[in-house]
Parts: structure tokens; C-alpha cells; sequence
């Protein structure tokens, strides 16, 4: 299983991403952050349901960016093999804390703004760097691209060799952590999914809904045009127009098809036409 280049905003509960029991997951260049404090996770960010005793095998969490999250513990596994946490970007993020010995973890970057214990763990690592200020172009704006290489990030294999626009690990002269590499251009050479410019970073929230509940799906960017709807057989559901959002563009999807009725549960292919180049979202509806 692959979860990558997706945004998760203000998700709150026992964490972000909950494993029970499960092998073989690459979790990369995600970026995860809440616009307050008032979002928390109980059992971590990213982890095994507490206390349960459950085996994982073979996670590989891998330049992500967490900011602003608050948590018990940002990632831990109860027990397992080969789980690796490497390249990572915390900043504002409380309760950091890589739990157990059932994984290895090394270059991460803290922001510690106290000189408090939430940066321990990575300060506790040979490459890891534990810092002070505020790395992002635009913190204020959600825009959390690199204004300076933190290049302390280790070299791993050509599967995660690109940051989440597509722009090629190690531009800067040495991998550098997070989702997003400092400087560089998108590379779209056919042999990856499409990225997103620069400027268009895409928000998604809730990827997941039940739109008999009135739950809906949105996305945001600043230049956002149009959504196809699809079926796994790229089937046309419903096409949308953007609609400005203060500084951006937004689209919702109210689970209904082109003649007004809910779909029918499943997994649907949401195609988003921005200025370069289009990129393609995964959404589950549930009922």
C-alpha cells in the first residue's frame, strides 16, 4: 500500500493513519497540519491502535511534513520488523515521539521553540537536527515549501527520489527533509503519477465521505479550474467548476452524479484541470 503526496488538514481522533495489522506500507512526501490547536490525535499521528499488541512489518514513513499536529505520540508501533521512519519534518508538533524498538529512525527535523522534551526523539538521532524558526515560505498561507535547504536528509531508494511536486530529491546538493525539496523544477517524464506545480498544492478534505449524510469532498488550489468525476473505468460522473475561495479556487462534490442522484458507493477518480499540469485524486464514498 502507497500513501503519498496527499495534504491532511485538521483531522482529529485516535490518529491520522491507524494501523491494526499490516506489511508492506510507503507513506511519503504527505503533508499533514491543522489551522489551530484544537485538532488532536490520542494514540499518534501515525501508528499501531495502542496497547493492542499488534505485528506490523516493512513501514517505510518517509519525508512527510507535520505541522501544528498535536498528538500523544507522532509515531509508534507496538511491535514488527524493517519499519523505518526517515526524513521527516516536524514543526509546532507536540508529543513527537518515534515509540518501541519496533522501528529505526534517523534524519528528521524538529522545530523546538522551548528547549521542551517533544524534540527528543530526533534529537536522539545521528543525523537528526533539532532547529529554531520557521522554515516555510509562507506558514501563514498553508504554502509549506522549504525558504532554505535542510538538507540533513539521507539518501533513499530511486522509489522516493522525488518530492512531492515531482522535483527531484537532492537539487539543493543533499536530500532534504520533508515533503518538499528546496528549489528544483517538476520532472514529468511518463514514469510517475502527475504532480502539481509549485503554486498548486492541492488541499483535499475528507477523501472519505457519506454523502447520504450530507457529507461532501472538497479540493483547493490556487489555480483549480475544473473536476471530472470518474469511475475506476474513467466512466464520466460529474463535471464541476472551481469557484474562488479567497486566495484560492475551490471545488466540492456532493456524491451526486450529473443528473442530481447519489452515486453508489466505491472508489471514484477525481481528475482536477489546473494551470499545469492536471493532477488525479482517489475519493471513497460510503453509505
Amino acid at each position: 500500500m502507497t500513501v503519498r503526496s496527499n495534504q491532511w488538514e485538521n483531522v482529529a481522533g485516535t490518529a491520522i493513519i491507524a494501523f491494526t495489522k499490516g506489511n508492506d506500507w510507503n507513506i511519503y512526501n504527505n503533508v499533514f497540519f491543522t489551522t489551530n490547536n484544537s485538532y488532536t490525535t490520542t494514540d499518534g499521528l501515525i501508528c499501531v491502535m495502542n496497547g493492542h499488541g499488534y505485528v506490523n512489518n516493512n513501514i517505510k514513513i518517509f519525508s512527510n511534513t507535520f505541522v501544528n499536529v498535536m498528538s500523544r505520540a507522532s509515531i509508534h508501533f507496538d511491535a514488527g520488523e524493517g519499519n523505518e521512519v526517515y526524513n521527516n519534518l516536524f514543526y509546532g508538533t507536540r508529543g513527537i515521539a518515534m515509540q518501541n524498538s519496533a522501528m529505526t529512525h534517523d534524519n528528521n527535523w524538529c522545530f523546538d521553540s522551548d528547549g521542551g522534551s517533544d524534540c527528543n526523539s530526533v534529537r536522539s538521532e545521528p543525523g537528526g537536527v533539532v532547529g529554531m524558526g520557521d522554515p516555510f515560505v509562507n506558514l501563514a498561507a498553508n504554502d509549506f515549501r522549504l525558504k532554505e535547504p535542510l538538507a540533513n536528509g539521507r539518501a533513499l531508494p530511486s522509489a522516493f527520489n522525488r518530492d512531492i511536486r515531482g522535483v527531484s530529491r537532492g537539487t539543493s546538493g543533499g536530500w532534504n527533509v520533508g515533503a518538499f525539496e528546496f528549489g528544483g523544477a517538476p520532472i514529468n517524464d511518463g514514469t510517475n503519477e502527475p504532480h502539481v506545480s509549485n503554486d498548486d498544492v492541492i488541499v483535499v478534505e475528507r477523501a472519505r465521505f457519506n454523502p447520504a449524510h450530507g457529507e461532501t469532498v472538497s479540493f483547493r488550489a490556487p489555480t483549480l479550474q475544473r473536476a471530472q468525476v470518474l469511475t475506476r473505468s474513467s466512466q464520466l460522473v460529474v463535471s464541476l467548476a472551481a469557484q474562488p475561495d479567497g486566495h484560492t479556487f475551490s471545488i466540492v462534490w456532493d456524491g451526486k452524479n450529473q443528473s442530481g442522484a447519489l452515486v453508489a458507493s466505491g472508489i471514484y477518480l477525481v481528475k482536477l484541470q489546473l494551470d499545469d499540469p492536471n493532477a488525479l485524486k482517489k475519493v471513497v464514498v460510503i453509505k
